[in-house]
């Protein structure tokens, strides 16, 4: 009797927790949001580099998009499989949204849309010998409010 209690008890805890473990890695999205632009360059990186599209899905703003969330969560919006006929050898092309990691915050400008504001990314590779070293940008566009800073999946000018 205390062994079949004992396992019903410890049932109900496993099932119990199941779901408070996947919205901790997963919120939902709109809820999670970064303090910083600077911070969000770094952590955005850190969850396409591990290809954590749940979590990252949960700093996206789509309240004015018709972006679905499933192909966020999917990976589908942040990764392309097919790579172009002319496409960057460092793999560059395999990220369709906001930018390839290895990049850095650069600078952000404000646009026509009240909080909301262009990231600008930059990368340098070094090229070797005397060659100068190859810079590129990319940029994504960052909306603010009181609670801190969410991706925005289109250009919202």
């Amino acid at each position: 009797m205390k062994r079949t209690c004992f396992c019903a008890l410890l049932l109900l805890v496993v099932e119990a927790c199941a779901p408070m473990k996947d919205e901790t890695r997963n919120p939902p999205s709109g809820e999670a949001y970064f303090t910083s632009p600077e911070e969000a360059v770094v952590r955005i990186t850190e969850m396409l580099r591990q290809e954590d599209f749940g979590t990252l899905a949960g700093y996206y703003d789509l309240s004015d998009s018709n972006v679905p969330l499933e192909d966020l969560e999917s990976g589908a919006f942040f990764i392309r499989t097919d790579r172009p006929e002319v496409a960057h050898p460092a793999g560059f092309w395999r990220y369709r949204h906001p930018f390839p990691p290895g990049f850095t915050y650069s600078g952000m400008r404000s646009t026509a849309r009240e909080g909301v504001f262009i990231i600008r990314v930059d990368t340098s590779i070094d090229q070797g010998a005397d060659a100068p070293q190859q810079v590129g940008y990319s940029r994504f566009h960052m909306i603010k409010s009181a609670n801190g800073w969410q991706i925005l999946p289109d250009p919202a000018e």
